[in-house]
C-alpha cells in the first residue's frame, strides 16, 4: 500500500511501519511522513522563529515553527501568522526538538 510516496510494509504492535523510498529509513505509523519527506528531499527546512507579541510587552519570546526555504521565508510565515509580532531570532535545525534549541541560541548569541 502507498501513501504520499511512502511504502507501508506491515503491521506490528505499534501499527504499520513505513519505509522512505529515497533513503530507506523505516519508522512507525506515528512518525509524520510529510515531515520526513521534507527532511529527506531537502525541499524545505525546519525553522523556529522567535518573536515577541507586541500586545504583551516585554515577555520571553514565543516560538513559531515552520517549514521554509530559508530564514527570510520562515520570518515571512511568522509575520503572516502574527501580523503584530516583533521577530527577534530565526533558527534552523532538526524537526522534533521544539523551540528550546532556538531559545538557547538566542540567549547565548542573540542578545
Amino acid at each position: 500500500m502507498k501513501e504520499k510516496g511512502i511504502t507501508i510494509k506491515g503491521t506490528g504492535s505499534v501499527g504499520p511501519t513505513s519505509t522512505c523510498p529515497k533513503c530507506g529509513v523505516t519508522f512507525g505509523k506515528n512518525y509524520f511522513e510529510q515531515t520526513h519527506e521534507q527532511e529527506c528531499t531537502g525541499k524545505l527546512k525546519n525553522f523556529v522563529v522567535l518573536y515577541h507579541d507586541t500586545h504583551n510587552g516585554a515577555t520571553p519570546p514565543q516560538g513559531f515553527q515552520c517549514w521554509a526555504e530559508d530564514g527570510e521565508h520562515a520570518e515571512e510565515q511568522c509575520v503572516n501568522a502574527y501580523p503584530e509580532c516583533d521577530v527577534v531570532w530565526v533558527w534552523q535545525g532538526p524537526f522534533g526538538v521544539g523551540i528550546e534549541p532556538a531559545l538557547v541560541d538566542y540567549y547565548n548569541v542573540g542578545e
